[in-house]
Protein backbone atom coordinates (compact mmCIF):
# COMPACT_ATOMS: atom_id res chain seq x y z
CA UNK A 1 0.00 0.00 0.00
CA UNK A 2 0.96 3.58 -0.58
CA UNK A 3 -0.22 4.76 2.55
CA UNK A 4 -1.07 3.60 5.96
CA UNK A 5 -4.27 5.27 8.43
CA UNK A 6 -4.46 4.54 11.43
CA UNK A 7 -6.75 5.58 14.78
CA UNK A 8 -10.17 7.10 15.64
CA UNK A 9 -11.40 8.39 11.68
CA UNK A 10 -9.26 6.12 9.68
CA UNK A 11 -12.22 4.76 7.82
CA UNK A 12 -13.31 8.70 6.64
CA UNK A 13 -9.24 9.60 5.81
CA UNK A 14 -8.62 6.11 3.89
CA UNK A 15 -11.27 6.74 1.71
CA UNK A 16 -10.06 10.14 0.64
CA UNK A 17 -6.73 8.78 0.35
CA UNK A 18 -7.60 5.87 -1.46
CA UNK A 19 -9.03 8.45 -4.20
CA UNK A 20 -6.03 10.33 -4.15
CA UNK A 21 -3.38 7.35 -4.92
CA UNK A 22 -6.32 5.75 -7.00
CA UNK A 23 -5.83 8.23 -10.05
CA UNK A 24 -1.77 7.10 -10.38
CA UNK A 25 -0.55 4.13 -11.37
CA UNK A 26 1.61 2.07 -8.87
CA UNK A 27 4.73 2.61 -11.18
CA UNK A 28 3.78 6.53 -10.99
CA UNK A 29 3.19 6.40 -6.88
CA UNK A 30 6.81 7.43 -6.35
CA UNK A 31 6.35 10.81 -8.51
CA UNK A 32 3.45 12.34 -6.42
CA UNK A 33 4.51 15.79 -6.13
CA UNK A 34 4.90 16.42 -2.31
CA UNK A 35 2.43 19.78 -2.03
CA UNK A 36 -0.11 17.59 -3.77
CA UNK A 37 0.43 14.53 -1.40
CA UNK A 38 0.29 16.91 1.80
CA UNK A 39 -3.13 18.45 0.12
CA UNK A 40 -4.57 14.89 -0.13
CA UNK A 41 -3.68 14.26 3.44
CA UNK A 42 -4.80 17.42 4.95
CA UNK A 43 -7.99 16.71 3.22
CA UNK A 44 -8.38 13.42 4.61
CA UNK A 45 -7.28 14.13 7.97
CA UNK A 46 -10.02 17.33 7.49
CA UNK A 47 -12.79 15.04 6.49
CA UNK A 48 -11.98 12.45 9.51
CA UNK A 49 -12.37 15.29 12.03
CA UNK A 50 -15.38 16.75 10.74
CA UNK A 51 -17.08 13.49 10.53
CA UNK A 52 -16.10 11.48 13.49
CA UNK A 53 -16.46 11.92 16.97
CA UNK A 54 -13.52 11.86 18.58
CA UNK A 55 -11.29 13.22 16.07
CA UNK A 56 -10.04 16.79 15.84
CA UNK A 57 -7.64 19.08 16.63
CA UNK A 58 -4.43 20.62 14.56
CA UNK A 59 -2.82 17.44 12.95
CA UNK A 60 1.20 16.95 13.26
CA UNK A 61 2.59 16.94 10.54
CA UNK A 62 6.05 15.00 10.00
CA UNK A 63 7.96 14.90 6.58
CA UNK A 64 11.33 13.01 5.87
CA UNK A 65 13.15 15.05 3.16
CA UNK A 66 16.82 14.59 2.31
CA UNK A 67 17.27 12.33 5.81
CA UNK A 68 15.51 15.77 7.89
CA UNK A 69 12.66 15.82 9.80
CA UNK A 70 10.10 18.54 8.82
CA UNK A 71 7.69 19.55 11.91
CA UNK A 72 5.92 22.21 10.87
CA UNK A 73 4.47 24.57 13.82
CA UNK A 74 0.44 23.78 14.98
CA UNK A 75 -0.18 27.58 13.64
CA UNK A 76 0.70 26.52 10.33
CA UNK A 77 -0.28 23.18 10.14
CA UNK A 78 -4.02 24.99 11.61
CA UNK A 79 -3.79 27.34 8.22
CA UNK A 80 -2.81 24.86 5.74
CA UNK A 81 -5.78 22.60 7.01
CA UNK A 82 -7.75 25.81 6.58
CA UNK A 83 -6.73 27.02 3.12
CA UNK A 84 -7.09 23.30 1.86
CA UNK A 85 -10.69 23.08 3.26
CA UNK A 86 -11.22 27.22 1.18
CA UNK A 87 -9.66 25.63 -1.82
CA UNK A 88 -12.14 22.51 -1.91
CA UNK A 89 -15.29 24.79 -1.36
CA UNK A 90 -16.72 24.96 -4.50
CA UNK A 91 -17.49 28.89 -5.49
CA UNK A 92 -13.95 30.04 -5.87
CA UNK A 93 -13.20 30.83 -1.83
CA UNK A 94 -9.67 30.85 -2.79
CA UNK A 95 -7.97 31.00 -6.20
CA UNK A 96 -6.70 27.74 -7.45
CA UNK A 97 -2.73 28.49 -7.42
CA UNK A 98 -2.82 29.78 -3.65
CA UNK A 99 -3.44 26.66 -2.18
CA UNK A 100 0.00 24.73 -3.80
CA UNK A 101 1.86 27.97 -3.20
CA UNK A 102 0.38 28.40 0.59
CA UNK A 103 1.22 24.86 0.97
CA UNK A 104 4.72 24.93 0.10
CA UNK A 105 5.12 28.20 2.30
CA UNK A 106 3.51 26.56 5.05
CA UNK A 107 4.82 23.25 5.51
CA UNK A 108 8.01 23.25 3.37
CA UNK A 109 9.48 26.82 3.99
CA UNK A 110 8.31 27.07 7.59
CA UNK A 111 6.86 30.56 6.77
CA UNK A 112 5.53 32.86 8.99
CA UNK A 113 1.87 31.91 9.36
CA UNK A 114 0.72 35.44 10.02
CA UNK A 115 2.36 36.59 6.31
CA UNK A 116 0.83 33.39 4.97
CA UNK A 117 -2.56 34.43 6.64
CA UNK A 118 -2.25 38.11 5.29
CA UNK A 119 -1.99 36.99 1.78
CA UNK A 120 -5.10 34.02 1.96
CA UNK A 121 -7.34 37.36 2.89
CA UNK A 122 -5.82 39.73 0.06
CA UNK A 123 -6.32 37.21 -2.67
CA UNK A 124 -9.78 36.11 -2.14
CA UNK A 125 -12.62 37.09 -4.04
CA UNK A 126 -15.16 37.39 -1.25
CA UNK A 127 -13.50 37.81 2.07
CA UNK A 128 -17.05 37.64 4.00
CA UNK A 129 -17.63 34.30 2.24
CA UNK A 130 -14.79 32.48 3.59
CA UNK A 131 -15.12 33.82 6.93
CA UNK A 132 -18.43 32.81 7.23
CA UNK A 133 -17.26 28.85 5.71
CA UNK A 134 -14.08 29.30 7.96
CA UNK A 135 -16.28 29.60 10.92
CA UNK A 136 -18.24 27.18 9.87
CA UNK A 137 -21.52 28.98 8.80
CA UNK A 138 -23.65 27.00 6.46
CA UNK A 139 -25.17 28.27 3.10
Amino acid sequence: RPYEVIGSGSDKADGELYSFFDQFSIEKRHEIDPVKGIVALLNATDKASRENIGVGGVPQIAIIKDGKIIQPSDQNAQLATEIVRAAQKNGGLLPKDFSPYAIQKLIFENADYKAVDAEMWATTPDKFALSLFLRGFKE
